[in-house]
């Protein structure tokens, strides 16, 4: 499909009005809770629960891989996580899975071969945010309501002492193109722009613009110059 406006309009416009679907991939009698695609659109990754009590309680976290093709798995699962996976995703060279369960853990995973890369504790037992730096060697994720860590996937350790945000919340993440800016949307409608170089935090209220809201979705243009921010009660604003 054409990777324009109206291309993507008329996709959306033809799924409204006659839905259908293309294929059914059934496999998780417990749930998926977290699905993501590599960057070539080949592969199917999701994530929910493998094992669970007789009660529902889930013991065991489960990942599968899907040629998306062939609309079958392609290898055998993983079995990890003491609780169901919430949410997956992929770095950008589609290198990297990052899953995290519902048990308080990040593991991280080769997408080639399923070999473990690492582990973080200390994750909050909601769906955190978290995004991969553009060249893939930082994960910064959402550690605390207020709080957001680094994390080195090189040497499998912490940057530097959790980033602290100065407003209530963190509602999405982003890096810059470049990955010197890590920037999170937060309550009433703020943003807050921390420099990987200066470790300062720059934060800018839309609450005049936008009134009351959280910023939940944020996306750069390829050459960094603009932001789309998305915020709850209004439309998408673009900051330049």
């Amino acid at each position: 499909a054409e990777k324009t406006f109206e291309a993507r309009n008329s996709l959306f416009t033809a799924l409204r009005h006659s839905p259908r679907i293309i294929s059914y991939m059934r496999e998780y009698r417990l749930g998926i809770r977290g699905i993501a695609f590599s960057p070539d659109g080949k592969m199917l990754v999701t994530g929910g629960c493998g094992a669970a009590t007789e009660y529902g309680l889930c013991t065991l976290g489960k990942i599968s891989f899907w040629d998306f093709t062939a609309r079958q798995q392609e290898r055998l699962p993983i079995y990890s996580h003491s609780a169901h996976i919430q949410k997956i995703i992929i770095s950008p060279d589609g290198s990297i899975l990052a899953s995290v369960g519902w048990d308080g853990s990040l593991l991280l995973w080769s997408l080639a071969t399923s070999q473990s890369l690492g582990q973080l504790h200390g994750v909050p037992p909601w769906e955190p945010h978290l995004t991969f730096s553009p060249d893939c060697h930082v994960l910064a994720i959402e550690t605390r309501p207020n709080s957001i860590e680094l994390w080195d996937i090189v040497r499998n350790r912490e940057i530097e002492p959790p980033i602290v945000s100065p407003t209530d919340g963190i509602y999405s993440l982003a890096f810059s193109p470049d990955g010197q800016i890590l920037v999170w949307g937060s309550g009433n409608n703020n943003v807050n722009f921390y420099s990987l170089r200066t470790h300062e935090i720059d934060s800018v209220s839309l609450l005049d613009k936008l009134g009351p809201g959280r910023i939940t979705d944020i996306h750069f243009s390829r050459d960094g110059t603009t932001i789309i921010l998305v915020s709850t009660y209004s439309s998408a604003t673009v900051l330049a």
